[in-house]
């Protein structure tokens, strides 16, 4: 004999497909809402900060020159935390993945100053990235409405993974998707 189990719905969207009060997939995704929605994560995409720029797309800034907003970005915020060593040695490191981590464990809590104006210098490196790197420039005037950097980070990214992003209305996203946000503003 087969049992039937009414499945609970969402107490925030009313869809049955996930548990209720489980914030994984509120409100599924209609397909034109979907085509709006241009998630970006990783190095193979040109948003992403992880994304090496091409040779000759360089800019310079604090004397150094950068292809990779990640490695700008990180290298700013141990210098504002007096990390000189860490940041000189920083410089080295080719993979985005690593030059995060080593910011990480160079400096594992940011002060509060570093947390009220990293925002502005992410919206910085992300500005002179785009203006040295035409073609990472083009591929952001071409990007659909809605740019959202699909990682699990809650504050620069949008807290679901790509394939979450597209089943999950904007409005639910449990992010600040800082990231979509500075990229929208250049």
């Amino acid at each position: 004999m087969i049992k039937l189990v009414r499945l609970q719905e969402c107490h925030r969207c009313g869809q049955t497909r996930h548990k209720a009060k489980e914030d994984i997939y509120p409100a599924l995704v209609p397909e034109d809402v979907q085509a709006s929605v241009q998630p970006f994560h990783g190095g193979q995409c040109q948003l992403s900060n992880f994304h090496v720029c091409s040779e000759g797309c360089t800019w310079e800034h604090e004397g150094q020159t950068f292809d990779l907003v990640e490695k700008d970005f990180q290298y700013l915020k141990l210098l504002h935390h007096k990390k000189y060593d860490d940041a000189e040695q920083l410089l080295s490191i080719e993979l985005s993945a690593e030059v995060k981590q080593a910011a990480q464990e160079a400096v594992p809590e940011p002060d509060k100053e570093w947390l009220q104006i990293d925002e502005t210098v992410m919206l910085d490196v992300n500005h002179r990235k785009y203006k040295a790197c035409p073609y990472a420039c083009s591929a952001l005037l071409e990007s659909r409405s809605e740019l959202v950097e699909a990682t699990g980070n809650k504050r620069s990214g949008m807290g679901l993974k790509i394939n979450r992003t597209l089943e999950c209305l904007p409005d639910f996203w449990p992010s600040q998707n800082l990231m979509g946000k500075i990229l929208k503003t250049l």
